[in-house]
């Protein structure tokens, strides 16, 4: 049995009458007919019974129907399967995030590049922002996830935004701002601070005791935490106020409330970047998948 004889088979069946079934493939019926034959000799059954007006299939042939069907569908799979790998670009994308962030979005184009290529590996790194951007300065990552704020005087190196994202204030459930939705910064003049480390986000920490000093007061940071999740259950243990980036899911914490800034005035926006110089030719086929996506579900 061969494909084309199959094809000509379910045109038949389908289209219930030999000249219907030649007009839809373009051939001449004298040749459909043939065709047809020559596989019912080959199965040694006969697949339809003919009469004036039409053809009906017989119980072989609603067998050979059912798994046609079936056997051109995984042929069509096969064959483009075997088209992709001449077009697959095998190797490894190494990949840098903050693990804090919601990361679905890095999910979803893994997901998409995969299916795509099932050869490409990806090599995934968790880690704090000025860790993040050392590995992509010495060329230990090919691509990071971070915040457009932390990129500001590297050379080298292109981003494309990809997430909204914005600084907030985190307080504890019970205190007195948090039957608020938002807060201006001079509000918080006289709450004790919970802070990153500087190490972790130089850029962050000097901003937010930039912001508080342009709004006349020095931030009295009492706690510095390695980690934003840290930092959030120490807010719900009444130790202070802390912030944190809206792209930072909050719903599994208990105990906190999470309020809106209204005078931050700079672009903490999540962004993917690169280096200019990099030479991995996954690069532009994931900053190309990201970009599908973030099309198809605008921030």
């Amino acid at each position: 049995m061969n494909l084309l004889s199959l094809k000509y088979f379910i045109a038949v069946a389908e289209s219930g009458s030999f000249t219907k079934a030649a007009e839809r493939l373009f051939v001449s019926q004298p040749t459909l007919s043939r065709q047809i034959a020559s596989l019912e000799d080959e199965l040694g059954v006969q697949l339809f019974q003919r009469n004036k007006n039409a053809v009906v299939l017989t119980e072989a042939g609603r067998i050979l129907l059912d798994e046609g069907h079936e056997i051109l569908k995984r042929c069509d799979s096969l064959t483009e399967r075997i088209r992709q790998t001449k077009l697959d670009v095998r190797g490894t994308l190494r990949i840098g995030y903050h693990g804090s962030f919601d990361n679905s979005l890095l999910g979803d184009a893994l997901k998409a590049l995969s299916s795509r290529h099932p050869y490409l590996d990806f090599s995934l790194v968790n880690c704090n922002f000025g860790e993040l951007n050392r590995l992509l300065m010495e060329g230990d990552v090919d691509v990071i996830f971070t915040s457009a704020v932390c990129l500001h005087s590297m050379p080298n190196i292109e981003w494309t935004r990809v997430q909204d994202n914005t600084l907030q204030v985190v307080v504890p459930s019970e205190h007195f701002l948090a039957n608020q939705d938002a807060v201006c910064i001079r509000e918080l003049a006289s709450e004790n601070f919970i802070m990153l480390e500087r190490s972790a986000a130089p850029l962050i920490v000097d901003y937010v005791v930039d912001l508080c000093l342009r709004n006349g007061f020095s931030p009295n940071i009492t706690l510095y935490v390695r980690d934003t999740q840290t930092g959030i259950y120490m807010v719900g243990a009444g130790k202070g106020v802390g912030f944190l980036f809206s792209q930072i899911p909050v719903h599994h914490f208990k105990n906190v409330k999470v309020l809106r800034i209204v005078d931050c005035d700079i672009n903490f926006d999540i962004v993917v970047a690169h280096r200019t110089d990099n030479t991995n030719p996954l690069v532009p086929f994931f900053l190309s998948v990201l970009n599908n996506l973030c099309c198809q579900h605008p921030s």
